[in-house]
C-alpha cells in the first residue's frame, strides 16, 4: 500500500470518527429524544413483567428461560438503572426496539443472565455507561421472536431498517466468567472497555448473523451475508479483554464499499491461563485488515495463545504495533498466522513475538499476491517461521528483507507468468539470523523460488540448529478444507473451511521450480527442497540431513552445475533425476530415487539408486 493511500485511509478514518461523534452528540441533544428509561413495552414471548419503583429505576422480571419484549424506546439516562432479574445465568431476554429512535445507554444496565438488545436505528453506549451482565448482544439486525423462543438465534436485516444504524461503545461492558459480549452491526466500534474473561468478545459486521450460545464461554457465529452499507466494518480503539477466552473482530462487507473492513488501533488481549488458550481473530472479507495497536495472547503460567489475521484483500502490520503470543519461562510460544490473499505489509518497527522458555512458537507471514517484510519476528530456539508469498527471490545481505520489488532470475528465462508480479526479496543474512537462533525456516512460494541476479553467488551461512525448507506449493488445512474460516467452537464463516489442529501442512503443486544454481548454503541444521514434478537447481549445500524432492515423473530433475555438490553429516535423500552433480560427500546414507549422473562420491555408509 502506498504512503499516499495509507495517509488517505488515515484521514478517512479521522473524518469518519469525527462524523460519528458529531452525529451521536447531535442525536443526544435533539429535541424529542427522552431518556427516561425503556418505554412502550409489550411482552411477545415467554413470561415477564416490568416494574418502575421510581423515576430512575426500571426492573424487568423474567419468569421463563426465554422471554421476548417489544419496546417503543430503550434508552437509559446517566442517572438511571435498568435491572434484569432472570431465572439463572443461562436465561436470555430478547429486547426488540420497534420505534423510530436509536438506543442511547448513558447509565447502568445489570443482569444476572443474558440480554439481547436489538435496534435497527443504532445502539450507542456513551462514556460513563456501565453494563454488568452474564452475556450481552447489541445489534442493528433483527430477530424473529418466535424463532428466538424456539432457540433459533438468527439475526437478519429488517426490510424497513435504515442502513445507517451503528453499534458503538464508549462505556464499560463486563460479562461474568465464561460469558460473552457481541456487538454486531453494519459498522461496529469500541472506544471503551469490554471484558469477558474465559468467554468471548466479538465485534461483528455483516448483514445476516447466526449465533450459537455454547455454554462453555465460547460463542459460535456465522456471517451468512455481507453488509451492503457504505459505512461498514469493525474498529477497536479501546480495550477488548478475554483472558482464557477469545476475542474476534470480523467483517464481511460487499466489495468496494470500504477500504478497511477490520481495524484495530487499541488493545486486544486474550491471555492463555492454565489450561485455556487465549485466541485473537481478526478476519475480513471484502476489505483490508489492519493492526496498529496491540494483540496480546501471551501465556500466564501457560503456553502462548493464538493470533490469526486474515483478509481476502490486504493486511497491514503497522509500525509500532505489537502481536505477541509468548509463553513464560516454563512453557512454549504460541501460534500466529498472518495471511492476505493479495498483499501483506509487515512494517519494520512492528513486533511479532512467539517466544517461550521451553520452545518457540509458530509464525506464518503470507501475502499470496505480494509480501513486504521489513520486520524481524522473535521466536527463539525451537520456533518455526513460514514465509509464503507467490515468488521468493534470495539476495545477499545482513539486513532485514527488502520487501517486494521487480526482479529477473539467475536461472532460466524470466517468463511473463513469473515476472508479471513482484518478488518478495529475502536477504540471506535475515534467514541466517533466524536459523542461527534455532528457528526452523520454511519458504513456501506458490510460483517460484529463485535468486536476485544483482549479487551472485549468494551465500547463506548459519551456525545454529534451525532447519531450512524450501517448497513450491500452497498451504492447506490438515482436514482438507479450502479457504479460510474460524475454528469449530469459536466462529465459522459460511463457505469457508475450518482450521483445526496444529501448524499448517504444505501441499505441493506441479510445475513450480526452485532455481538456486548460484546459492551456496552452509547450515548446521537440516535442509530440504520440495517441488512436485518441477525442476530443482541447486548450488553448494552443506547441512546435516539433506532431502531434495523434485517429484517422481521423468521430467522432474535435480540439476547441478560445474561447482555444484552436496555435503552432509547425516543422510542424503533425493527424489528425481540427478543431473550433473559434481560431488556427494556424506557421513551416512545416500538414496537417489531416480536416474543418477554425478561424480566424486564420498559416502560414509551406503549408496542406493533406483531408476525411475
Amino acid at each position: 500500500m502506498s504512503h499516499v493511500t495509507t495517509r488517505n485511509l488515515k484521514l478517512t478514518h479521522c473524518l469518519r470518527r469525527l462524523l460519528y461523534r458529531r452525529n451521536a452528540a447531535l442525536a443526544l441533544m435533539a429535541p424529542g429524544l427522552a431518556f427516561a428509561g425503556p418505554s412502550g413495552e409489550v411482552v411477545v414471548g415467554g413470561e415477564a413483567d416490568i416494574v418502575r419503583p421510581d423515576a430512575n429505576n426500571t426492573v424487568i422480571n423474567q419468569f421463563t428461560h426465554r422471554a421476548a419484549i417489544n419496546w417503543q424506546t430503550f434508552s437509559v439516562d446517566a442517572d438511571e438503572y435498568v435491572i434484569f432479574n432472570q431465572p439463572d445465568a443461562s436465561s436470555i431476554m430478547l429486547n426488540r426496539v420497534i420505534g423510530g429512535d436509536a438506543s442511547y445507554i448513558l447509565g447502568h444496565l445489570q443482569s444476572n443472565g443474558q440480554v439481547f438488545l436489538l435496534n435497527p436505528h443504532g445502539v450507542y453506549f456513551t462514556h460513563g455507561a456501565s453494563l454488568d451482565v452474564q452475556g450481552f448482544l447489541a445489534s442493528t439486525l433483527d430477530m424473529n421472536p418466535n424463532d428466538f423462543m424456539a432457540g433459533d438465534f438468527t439475526l437478519t436485516r429488517s426490510d424497513s431498517a435504515p442502513a445507517t444504524g451503528r453499534v458503538i461503545n464508549d462505556g464499560e461492558i463486563t460479562a461474568g466468567p465464561g460469558g460473552y459480549v457481541v456487538l454486531a452491526g453494519d459498522y461496529t466500534e469500541n472506544t471503551g472497555i469490554i471484558t469477558a474473561n474465559a468467554g468471548t468478545v466479538a465485534l461483528v459486521s455483516g448483514n445476516t448473523l447466526t449465533l450459537d450460545i455454547e455454554g462453555d464461554g465460547l460463542v459460535s457465529f456465522a456471517i451468512d451475508e455481507a453488509t451492503l452499507s457504505d459505512a461498514a466494518g469493525v474498529r477497536n480503539a479501546g480495550s477488548l479483554i478475554a483472558d482464557g477466552g477469545m476475542v474476534v473482530m470480523t467483517a464481511q462487507v460487499a466489495n468496494n464499499l470500504t477500504a478497511t473492513a477490520v481495524n484495530n488501533e487499541g488493545l486486544v488481549r486474550a491471555h492463555s491461563v492454565e489450561q485455556r488458550d487465549g485466541e485473537i481473530w481478526l478476519v475480513g472479507h471484502g476489505g483490508d485488515v489492519t493492526n496498529s495497536g496491540t494483540l496480546d495472547a501471551d501465556g500466564e503460567n501457560a503456553d502462548g495463545g493464538k493470533i490469526i489475521m486474515y483478509s481476502d484483500r490486504n493486511i497491514t502490520l503497522s509500525d509500532s504495533a505489537v502481536q505477541t503470543a509468548a509463553g513464560d519461562e516454563n512453557h512454549s510460544g504460541g501460534f500466529m498466522r498472518f495471511v492476505a490473499e493479495d498483499h501483506l505489509d509487515y512494517q519494520g518497527d512492528n513486533l511479532i513475538r512467539a517466544t517461550g522458555g521451553m520452545s518457540g512458537g509458530f509464525v506464518e507471514v503470507s501475502g499470496h499476491g505480494t509480501l513486504n517484510i521489513l520486520g524481524v519476528p522473535q521466536l527463539g530456539p525451537g520456533g518455526r517461521l513460514m514465509i509464503d508469498p507467490s515468488i521468493v527471490a534470495l539476495r545477499n545481505g545482513t539486513a532485514a528483507p527488502f520487501g517486494s520489488s521487480a526482479f529477473s532470475p539467475v536461472f532460466g528465462p524470466c517468463t511473463d507468468a513469473i515476472c508479471s508480479g513482484s518478488a518478495t526479496i529475502l536477504t540471506t543474512g535475515w534467514i541466517a539470523t533466524q536459523l542461527g537462533s534455532g528457528v526452523d525456516v520454511t519458504l513456501v512460494a506458490s510460483n517460484t523460488i529463485l535468486l536476485d541476479e544483482t549479487l551472485v553467488p549468494v551465500n547463506l551461512v548459519a551456525t545454529g540448529s534451525g532447519d531450512l525448507t524450501m517448497t513450491i506449493g500452497t498451504v492447506s488445512a490438515p482436514n482438507g478444507a479450502t479457504g479460510f474460516g474460524l475454528p469449530p467452537g469459536g466462529t465459522t464463516s459460511q463457505d469457508e473451511g475450518a482450521w483445526t489442529g496444529g501448524p499448517p501442512t504444505v501441499t505441493s503443486m506441479s510445475g513450480g521450480d526452485i532455481k538456486l544454481a548460484g546459492l551456496n548454503i552452509s547450515i548446521a541444521g537440516n535442509f530440504s527442497a520440495n517441488a512436485d514434478q518441477g525442476q530443482i537447481a541447486l548450488g553448494e549445500i552443506s547441512a546435516n540431513n539433506v532431502a531434495v524432492d523434485a517429484g517422481s515423473l521423468g521430467s522432474a530433475n535435480v540439476i547441478g552445475g560445474g561447482f555444484n555438490g552436496i555435503a552432509a553429516t547425516g543422510n542424503v535423500t533425493i527424489t528425481g533425476n540427478v543431473v550433473n552433480v559434481s560431488y556427494f560427500e556424506t557421513g551416512n546414507n545416500v538414496t537417489v530415487n531416480g536416474n543418477f549422473s554425478g561424480s566424486n562420491l564420498y559416502v560414509g555408509s551406503s549408496l542406493a539408486t533406483t531408476a525411475v
